[in-house]
C-alpha cells in the first residue's frame, strides 16, 4: 500500500495549500492508518494502483461526507462544519474509524465513482469570459458545456457576481453570491451575456433535482469551506426551479452534433455564425513555463487566442490581465 500512502500524503498537502486544514489533517491521519494496515487500509484494498489524477483520497472522504450529509453517520455530524459542527481531529478520529469499519461496503461502492465537483466558483471565469465575448461580438450565445456534471454552471447568469473594482452583474436577489469574483480592470464591466440556448454533456451526468444528485455533488465539497458549501446549496436551489439539459455523451460526440445557427455564437467560422471556445484549465503559457489555471478565450473565424486571466482551481477570484 506504499503507493496509496504516498498519494494520500500528496493530497493532504494539496488540501492544505488550497485552504482545507480539515481535509489536510484527516488525509494525513488516514495515510498513517494505511501505513499501519488499519481500518483505512482494509477499506482501500484493491485500489493500490489507482492513478494519481483519480484522487483516491478525495473519493474516500467524499464517500464519508455523503454518509454524514445523509444522516447515516450521525456520530460524525457534530464535527463537520457543513452540518453546523466544529472540526477537531483527535475527537473525530474514533468516529471516522467506526464509520469506515461499519459502513465499509458503502464506502467502497462510492470509491468506484469519479468525483463530481460541480464547483460554482468557476462560474466567475465563465461570466467574465462570456462578458468579453459579448463585448466583442454583440450576439446572443448558444452555450454548450463539456463535462457539465450537474449543469450548475450553465445557470451562471442566475448568480450574482461582485467584483473587486466595484463592478457587479447578476440578479440582486440571487441565492448565489460570488463576492470578490474578480480582480483587476474588467474589460467589459456591466455587460450581460444573452444566452439563447444552454445545454451540457457529461459521461456520467448528475441530476441536481434529485436527492441522490444533490447528495452526490455536495459530498465532494470540502466541509470546512463554508462559502463553497453555501454557494453550492444556492445553486442547487436554482437548478430545482430551472432544470437544464445535460445529456450523456463524450465531449467529442457533443461537438460533432452541433449545427450552425446564424446570428449566434456557437461553432462556425463565419462572421454571421462564429464559434468560440472558452476554457479554464491548468495549461502552460509557453512550453517551458509552469502550469497555471488560465481563463482562455479562442474564437473563430480567425482562431485568435486570448488569455483573459487566471484563477485558483476553485475559481475565485479571477484576476484579469
Amino acid at each position: 500500500m506504499a503507493e496509496v500512502v504516498t498519494a494520500l500524503r500528496e493530497q493532504a498537502e494539496t488540501c492544505a495549500r488550497m485552504g482545507s486544514p480539515m481535509y489536510a489533517a484527516l488525509l494525513t491521519r488516514i495515510a498513517e492508518d494505511v501505513a499501519d494496515d488499519g481500518v483505512c487500509a482494509r477499506v482501500l484494498r484493491g485500489h493500490e494502483h489507482d492513478p494519481g489524477p483519480s484522487a483516491l483520497g478525495l473519493r474516500l472522504l467524499g464517500a464519508v461526507h455523503r454518509l454524514v450529509l445523509s444522516g447515516e453517520a450521525s456520530g460524525l455530524a457534530r464535527f463537520y462544519p457543513s452540518m453546523g459542527g466544529s472540526w477537531a481531529l483527535d475527537a473525530a478520529w474514533p468516529h471516522v474509524l467506526e464509520t469506515l469499519d461499519s459502513r465499509g461496503d458503502d464506502v467502497r461502492r462510492f470509491l468506484g465513482l469519479p468525483p463530481q465537483t460541480n464547483e460554482v466558483g468557476r462560474a466567475a471565469a465563465l461570466m467574465g469570459g462570456l462578458q468579453a465575448l459579448t463585448a466583442a461580438r454583440r450576439m446572443p450565445i448558444r452555450l454548450v458545456e463539456l463535462g457539465a456534471s450537474a449543469g450548475l454552471n450553465l445557470l451562471f447568469d442566475r448568480y450574482r457576481f461582485l467584483g473587486g473594482e466595484g463592478d457587479s452583474v447578476g440578479p440582486d436577489d440571487s441565492p448565489v453570491v460570488l463576492d470578490g469574483a474578480s480582480r483587476g480592470v474588467h474589460p467589459a464591466p456591466g455587460v450581460r451575456p444573452e444566452i439563447r440556448e444552454r445545454c451540457g454533456c457529461d459521461v456520467a451526468p448528475v441530476d441536481p433535482t434529485s436527492e441522490e444528485g444533490r447528495l452526490r455533488v455536495l459530498s465532494y465539497v470540502w466541509p470546512d469551506q463554508a462559502e463553497r458549501v453555501e454557494r453550492l446549496r444556492g445553486a442547487l436551489a436554482i437548478a430545482g426551479e430551472e432544470p437544464v439539459r445535460v445529456v450523456t455523451c463524450t465531449g467529442s460526440e457533443a461537438l460533432s452534433s452541433l449545427r450552425l445557427v446564424s446570428g449566434t455564437t456557437t461553432e462556425a467560422s463565419s462572421e454571421s455564425s462564429p464559434f468560440a471556445r472558452l476554457y479554464f484549465e491548468p495549461v502552460r503559457r509557453t512550453p517551458g513555463s509552469p502550469h497555471e489555471f488560465l481563463v482562455v478565450l479562442q474564437s473563430w473565424p480567425g482562431g485568435a487566442r486570448r488569455i483573459l486571466g487566471s484563477a485558483p482551481p476553485h475559481g475565485l477570484p479571477m484576476t484579469w490581465e
